[in-house]
């Protein structure tokens, strides 16, 4: 009863410990993904700033071009970024949600085995005064 009871206490802590790291984990990506943002909302200033240029100085359009195809795929690879970290945020929550429901299961068999603990000396008080009662005493 006792060793059954310490195994659902375990799994209850490691599913604490792991809604801890999976919100670490999601706070993380979160800022992560705030710093993708900036950096994404800096790209489109830069390419204004790039068009401008363009029309001022007919000199550097071939330049410019270049610079502007580079900076675009840059920005579609920090999008790319973006959206696997939202894909890997989700996973994160889906984990946590996971943990959670593995918590909930860990308590509850927590609390079965208090109950089964608490039968069990029930049922050895109860055999014990039973066994007196037979010797007689």
């Amino acid at each position: 009863g006792k060793g059954f009871a310490v195994v659902a206490n375990e799994v209850k802590n490691l599913a604490t410990q792991t809604a801890r790291a999976t919100d670490d984990i999601q706070r993380q990506i979160a800022a992560v993904q705030g710093e993708t943002e900036s950096t994404v909302a800096a790209i489109v200033e830069i390419l204004a700033m790039i068009d401008e240029i363009h029309g001022a100085t007919s000199a550097v359009v071939a330049g410019v071009q270049q610079q502007q195809a580079a900076t675009q795929e840059i920005v579609a690879s920090v999008q790319a970024a973006s959206m696997g970290m939202q894909h890997a945020s989700q996973s994160a929550q889906d984990v946590r949600g996971d943990a959670e429901i593995a918590g909930s299961g860990a308590n509850t068999v927590f609390q079965a085995a208090d109950v089964l603990l608490a039968q069990s000396d029930s049922l050895s008080n109860e055999v014990s005064a039973f066994v007196r009662e037979v010797r007689g005493g």
